[in-house]
């Protein structure tokens, strides 16, 4: 019983190499079809939830903005309503020049080169089905909700409507 009780102690006193070690193992008996699928759920999971997240601040602008139109219908709300639109379409097209369509380019060109053909065919990878597991089409769902809102919201502003007529009025008591 001795004998137990300290294999237990060293058991216990290691337990986090133990721990690491048996994560080790349970990696290396994975095949690379699979190391290979739950990479690409990881990178369009990250990527979609840091979408939501700033499509969610951009909704809080918006609403803010909007909230204050509707509370104080001056001037001075309309050029904040239409200076936060600026805003958010600024950054989006900056997102999308800078960043979207570059990536999208360089998935297509990997898809298209060895890479691309060793995923379909070698390790019998579609990113096509990856996106279709439930939990990434729900997060595309809720990507598409927040983008449907904001759109919403930012349609009840005007872009130049309130600067042009504040150079009016600027204008008029020159």
């Amino acid at each position: 019983m001795a004998w137990f009780s300290q294999l237990f102690s060293t058991m216990w006193k290691h337990r986090s190499s133990l721990i690491l070690i048996g994560r080790i193992a349970a990696e290396a008996w994975k095949t690379a079809k699979e190391v290979t699928r739950e990479y690409i759920r990881f990178l369009v999971r990250k990527k979609l939830k840091r979408q939501i997240a700033i499509i969610s601040l951009e909704i809080g602008i918006l609403a803010l903005a909007h909230a204050g139109v509707r509370a104080y219908p001056g001037l001075a709300s309309r050029m904040g309503a239409s200076l936060a639109l600026w805003g958010v379409t600024l950054y989006n097209l900056f997102d999308l020049f800078w960043f979207t369509i570059p990536e999208l380019r360089q998935v297509y060109r990997t898809l298209r080169g060895r890479i691309g053909y060793t995923l379909k065919y070698f390790l019998q990878v579609s990113v096509t089905n990856e996106l279709l597991e439930w939990n990434i089409l729900f997060l595309g769902i809720c990507f598409f909700l927040a983008f449907s809102s904001r759109t919403y919201l930012a349609a009840s502003f005007d872009y130049l409507a309130p600067w042009l007529e504040g150079l009016d009025l600027l204008l008029g008591n020159l």
